[in-house]
């Protein structure tokens, strides 16, 4: 498909340079692929243009646009809500804060800055693990709170929530879930989670624990069955280091 697809309006090294930021994001372009959307650029016509989308979900798009003659517009300023200072256009979904976001009317190189924003976006909502999806036991672990959360660990506690840490580490060193670098990431927030327990409550502590734990998988992109693995090691840990009571039914 590649060789067959018309990129139109876009150069081979502003294609490169799309590969490049994907691989900088830690994403792999093949997945990828090249499709095309009709959409109305100021100062042209509805055209088709040349848009990148995540196969696994194509609502995930960036669509390239372009206006050859941008001197020759016949558009109010305030539609496209500044003077235009180049000639590319963008839209893409996720947005900013919103459903969708586009720039109108600027150089190439804001519009690759805006992809590679995109892409980050699109990295965040598409390796954040979503814990409605995982069991129903996992779910329970990472998101009740204790009885007594507002209180701070005691000693005794704080000894017996290091050891679980430590079970937890060697869980998934055991389990080979991991690569070496992405295992040595864990490693560094399980000794931060360690130091977490002398500094907040029982509550902040598990929100930070739980984050935390959500911003590794995203960090680390890791698969969907490694997250679901990793997120039931943690959870069943947690229970535990929280004195968590069992659930119900």
């Amino acid at each position: 498909m590649t060789g067959q697809f018309n990129y139109k309006h876009l150069l081979k090294s502003q294609r490169n340079e799309v590969h490049q930021r994907i691989a900088k994001a830690g994403l792999d372009p093949d997945a990828f692929a090249w499709g095309y959307r009709e959409w109305h650029v100021p100062g042209a016509e509805t055209y088709d243009c040349p848009s990148l989308f995540l196969k696994e979900v194509p609502a995930f798009d960036f669509t390239f646009g372009y206006t050859p003659d941008v001197n020759s517009l016949d558009v109010l300023y305030e539609d496209i809500q500044s003077v235009p200072t180049g000639k590319h256009s963008c839209i893409y979904s996720p947005g900013q804060d919103e459903r969708e976001s586009s720039l109108l009317l600027v150089p190439w190189r804001d519009v690759l800055f805006e992809f590679g924003t995109w892409i980050d976006m699109v990295k965040v909502e598409y390796n954040a693990p979503d814990l409605w999806e995982v069991d129903e036991e996992t779910r329970h672990a990472l998101t009740t709170v204790p009885d007594d959360a507002n209180s701070r660990f005691t000693p005794e506690e704080q000894n017996h929530l290091n050891h679980r840490l430590d079970q937890l580490l060697a869980a998934v060193r055991q389990a080979n879930i991991l690569q070496a670098h992405q295992f040595a990431s864990f490693q560094n927030f399980v000794a931060e989670s360690k130091e977490n327990g002398n500094k907040f409550t029982k509550k902040d502590w598990q929100l930070i624990f739980v984050g935390g734990l959500v911003q590794q998988v995203m960090s680390l992109a890791l698969t969907p069955d490694t997250t679901r693995h990793l997120l039931h090691l943690a959870g069943a840990a947690l229970s535990t280091m929280l004195h968590m009571p069992p659930l119900l039914g």
